[in-house]
């Protein structure tokens, strides 16, 4: 079933879009969609109140502590896109580097999970540094299915 006119339209296709493509060097496609829903989404309010009553954080601090790390989640593509802009190669860009991002991906969300204990004074080490290894250990599975095998490698260490 090779018929002429597909083939051609096919070549015209191909042939306009790497032209597209070479006329925008620096187009940077989206970000790959399970990143910005580990970005916009990581904290999960029953795995957050799970990590904060294991480590003994106060009860009536959890709705509070839940209801800032879902407004301060809307930041962490803008802060992963400020803490990776000095790196060469950014590994948030095209290609992106998996294991590189999710690395960056887990400090930026313990700095606003920290922010958080922080405003409600439960910062207490090492109880809010568990409480947030515990939450990533939860979701160390979503890491794993969005970057790879390698971000296996960010589980926490609890000895």
């Amino acid at each position: 079933m090779n018929h002429p006119t597909l083939q051609v339209n096919l070549t015209f296709a191909l042939l306009f879009y790497t032209a597209a493509l070479s006329a925008f060097p620096t187009v940077v496609p989206d970000p790959i969609p399970c990143v910005l829903e580990l970005e916009t989404h990581f904290f999960v309010e029953p795995i957050v109140n799970q990590g904060l009553s294991l480590y003994n954080i106060r009860q009536e601090l959890w709705l509070p502590i839940n209801a800032f790390l879902q407004l301060k989640s809307t930041e962490i593509p803008e802060r992963m896109k400020r803490r990776t802009a000095y790196l060469v190669p950014n590994p948030i860009e095209y290609p992106m580097q998996r294991a590189a991002t999710a690395k960056v991906l887990k400090e930026v969300l313990f700095e606003v999970f920290m922010e958080a204990m922080r405003e409600y004074r439960a910062n207490e080490r090492p109880a809010a540094e568990l409480a947030f290894d515990y939450i990533f250990n939860e979701q160390l599975p979503l890491f794993v299915k969005c970057f790879g095998i390698e971000a296996a490698q960010l589980k926490p260490n609890f000895d």
